[in-house]
């Protein structure tokens, strides 16, 4: 029994370390499995209960009995039957949790990340410092180790250590002067390659602007993009696919729609700069020109015209122009394709096929104007309607305002007390009323006293019995109705009143009226019905003449209707054959004062029609007369009451002589003169100064 319980412990060891080996660690190399290739010498043999296990060891990087296992990353080599790493690559250090790190940049091995054990080459510790920061090889030079054995670009001379810089426009140079290679755009030799200028090989001289590079100004080595040609001179072919062509020949591969070795032609059926438009479908053949498109070989039918065959005969369109153009083209022409007019519309119509009509036109045949209030005056051809109104109209026709505007031009806005801020669009008149405690048409108070604005903040007419622009103050008591809205004058007042204010009492001798009829005139006091008896005047103020009978007289004058007792030369009494008038009244004098007043009119104009007569008369006469004449001059110093006589068989004077003395008459050098004017029926005239009446006459 107790041989059997050794047995089993010592079965299950091996069984551990049997999967230790195989499971335990880093990743299985399936390389290592074939010819002991992971084992030190490649040798290997029956041990550790394997049959290929590893005699001398593993090689680098490799563990286990077999040497399958790879150890953990960058690890050099690691513990048989542990993860842990024993030794670490060149450039790696062993860490505390046995992996290995990475050394500094320049450090060949190390013992942590800030110190070096060995430095790579080309570089070393300088002052104390332990991580190989510096550099051996001099800054200018390319070395082999620490010899310095060739420049870096743009420096020469290595015996110096390349401290000497190469002219500006070399890439590499031997000398000063000597540049063995140019920097792109660059070449050595003559400027323009003119055999006459100085050869210089300091890169000093630029290649033409169309080379990338170049051997000298005339020999191009690489051409920009779209350029080809020794001198890079010739355009590569838009249709080069992404415009680059060969340089020696200019040969490319083409783009879609494009054939020839230079890609210089279109494809069957195609034409322009691009090759991207479609020769006209009437083309014959579907050949056309590559530039124009024009069809070099004709059109497919005898009815179809023009370079591109695009062109139906006059009058025609549609793909095979059998199609009449529209009625309102200008000349009957049209384009083949639509039908648009290829020569416009005739009068008032517009749009492609001048079937519209042009801005600001209407109606059947475009002859009525589109409203004023359209916007750009544009509206629909067959009803008129505004497409758009302008500022703030609004409607079919744009003839009404937007809500909350007015005015002609509906650029005034409603009241802002108008209820729901809507107005008439003439006035401004709010139309649904007013908002709480406004009032007057356009709601411009802030009380109930307004009836009509002026604006929308002032009043110009208040309500009955207030006046003032704020409608605050009341008329006079005594008012009948409204005053005036500035001054607050009453326009009525009520029974038995009169004045401005109303506060003047009618006269008492004014006769009676019926109840609410006032008794006098608001403005004066006028009493209305007239005067009782015993007064006179426009308020009956007056008394009447106490020789009139009964004390009756007219109400504008005092006179006497019922006639005078006593005397009666008083102006008030009426002119009578010594007995009192009686059954006259002032209607009956005034009646016959206007027919006395008619006659004398009639009279007065009479005479004058018969002086005016006898005047034309006397001057026709005396255009027939003898040029004798009789005149006679007075002066303002002339003796006066001298008498003259003048005969028949005196000379008359002329009339041009007569005007004379009548301009000399009234000029300021004849002052206080008069003259005879001869007159066959004057016997004799006598002179007199100032007198008017006889110069009135001969005027």
């Amino acid at each position: 029994m107790k041989w059997i319980d050794i047995t089993i412990l010592l079965l299950w060891i091996f069984a551990w370390s049997l999967f230790y080996q195989i499971f335990a660690g880093g990743v299985i190399d399936e390389s290592c499995k074939t010819g002991c290739s992971c084992c030190v010498r490649e040798t290997c043999g029956p041990s550790q209960g394997f049959a290929d296990a590893c005699t001398h060891g593993c090689i680098d990087g490799h563990a286990g009995a077999r040497c399958y296992r790879t150890c953990t990353s960058n690890c050099k080599s690691c513990n048989n039957y542990e993860t842990r790493c024993e030794n670490c690559y060149d450039g790696f250090y062993l860490g505390g949790n046995n992996d290995c790190k990475e050394c500094p940049a320049n450090c060949k091995t190390c013992i942590s990340y800030t110190k070096c054990t060995a430095c790579k080459e080309g570089f070393e510790d300088r002052d104390g410092s332990q991580a190989c920061e510096y550099s051996i090889c001099p800054q200018n030079c390319i070395c082999n180790k620490t010899s310095c054995v060739s420049c870096k670009a743009g420096f020469y001379n290595t015996t110096i250590l390349c401290v000497k810089q190469c002219p500006q426009n070399c890439q590499t140079c031997v000398s000063s002067e000597y540049c063995d290679k140019c920097k792109t755009g660059y070449y050595n030799g003559k400027e323009f390659d003119i055999a006459s200028n100085r050869h210089l090989n300091n890169c000093t001289y630029k290649c033409r602007v169309s080379c990338i590079s170049c051997s000298s100004y005339n020999s191009c080595l690489k051409c920009f993009t779209g350029k080809y040609g020794i001198t890079c001179q010739e355009r590569c072919s838009v249709g080069c696919t992404d415009i680059s062509c060969a340089m020696n020949l200019g040969t490319c591969d083409c783009s879609s729609n494009f054939s020839g070795e230079k890609c210089t032609e279109c494809v069957y059926g195609k034409y322009g700069n691009m090759c991207n438009k479609s020769c006209p479908v009437n083309c014959k053949s579907n050949f056309c020109d590559r530039l124009s498109g024009n069809c070099t070989a004709g059109c497919v039918k005898d009815t179809i015209i023009g370079d591109k065959c695009n062109i139906c005969i006059s009058g025609m369109y549609g793909e095979h122009c059998n199609t009449h153009c529209p009625e309102n083209c200008r000349n009957n022409k049209c384009t083949k394709d639509t039908g648009t007019c290829s020569d416009g519309c005739k009068r008032n119509f517009d749009g492609t096929t001048c079937t519209e009509c042009i801005n600001g036109r209407f109606g059947e045949e475009c002859e009525q104007y589109c409203p004023q209030t359209c916007a750009n005056k544009i509206c629909k051809k067959q009803s008129g309607n505004c497409f758009q109104c302008i500022g703030y109209f609004a409607g079919d026709k744009c003839n009404v305002c937007k809500s909350g505007f007015y005015g002609p031009n509906c650029d005034q806005k409603c009241s802002f007390n108008c209820f729901n801020d809507t107005c008439g669009t003439d006035k401004g008149v709010c139309k649904y009323g007013c908002k709480k405690n406004h009032s007057g048409d356009r709601c411009c108070l802030n009380n109930e006293n307004c009836v009509e604005c002026s604006s929308n903040a002032k009043c110009k007419k208040c309500k009955s019995g207030y006046f003032n622009s704020s409608c605050k103050q009341r008329c006079q008591v005594k008012c009948h109705g409204s005053c005036d809205f500035i001054t607050g004058i009453c326009g009525e007042c009520i029974t038995n009143y009169y004045g401005q204010f109303c506060d003047l009492t009618c006269s008492e001798n004014c006769k009676d009226s019926q109840t609410n009829i006032r008794l006098c005139a608001s403005s004066n006091g006028a009493c209305i019905l007239g005067c009782i008896d015993g007064f006179f005047g426009l308020a009956c103020n007056e008394t009447c003449s106490n020789l009139c009978v009964d004390s009756v007289c007219t109400r504008e004058r005092g006179i006497c209707v019922k006639g005078c007792t006593g005397q009666y030369h008083n102006p008030v009494c009426l002119p009578s054959s010594g007995k009192p008038q009686d059954g006259q009244d002032d209607s009956s004098t005034l009646a016959i004062i206007a027919v006395l007043s008619t006659l004398l009119v009639v009279a007065s104009a009479a005479l004058c029609i018969l002086v005016l007569k006898k005047i034309i008369k006397k001057i026709r006469s005396t255009d027939r007369q003898t040029e004798e004449s009789v005149f006679q001059v007075h002066y303002e110093n002339s003796s006066v009451g001298k008498e003259t006589t003048q005969t028949e068989d005196q000379t008359a004077v002329s009339g041009e002589e007569n005007i004379s003395y009548e301009i000399l008459d009234r000029t300021d050098i004849a002052t206080e003169h008069t003259y005879d004017t001869a007159n066959p029926n004057v016997i004799e005239s006598t002179p007199n100064i100032r007198n008017i009446e006889y110069e009135n006459f001969q005027l």
